[in-house]
């Protein structure tokens, strides 16, 4: 399933799952999950980069989100990369005319986890492209 529009195009305040952001000028892509996880006797709600090729589990956490945006935790205050998914996670429509927000979906034939552009687009995943 793929998303652009004029509007927001999602709700940082409420939005739990996987967004993929895709560079229009080189197609480069990142994929954040925003999770809400147990934290000490709390819950809160984490932004995690996807830093592996299991795209289930292998994230890193990196920001707090809350209604009011990302957070970027001080140890990656350094990172101009995170700095700015934090900015376009907090502010999409800001962002609309560099970057595509992609957001997950699932492998029409195994039902795994779909988050690179070329697999949102097509419903099918690398592993199971050609077995239809």
């Amino acid at each position: 399933m793929t998303t652009t529009t004029t509007a927001r195009p999602f709700d940082i305040a409420t939005h739990n799952g996987t967004i993929t952001i895709q560079s229009l000028e080189t197609g480069a892509h990142r994929t954040v999950q925003i999770k809400t996880e147990k934290w000490g006797d709390d819950e809160k709600r984490i932004a995690k980069l996807l830093r592996g090729t299991d795209n289930e589990s292998d994230y890193y956490g990196f920001a707090f989100v809350d209604t009011n945006g990302a957070r970027l935790w001080n140890k990656h205050k350094s990172s101009e990369t995170l700095d700015w998914i934090c900015r376009a996670i907090t502010n999409p429509e800001r962002f609309e005319h560099k970057v595509k927000f992609l957001f997950e979906g699932r492998c029409r034939i195994c039902n795994r986890k779909l988050t690179t552009p070329q697999s949102l687009a097509s419903g099918i995943g690398p592993t199971c492209e050609g077995r239809e």
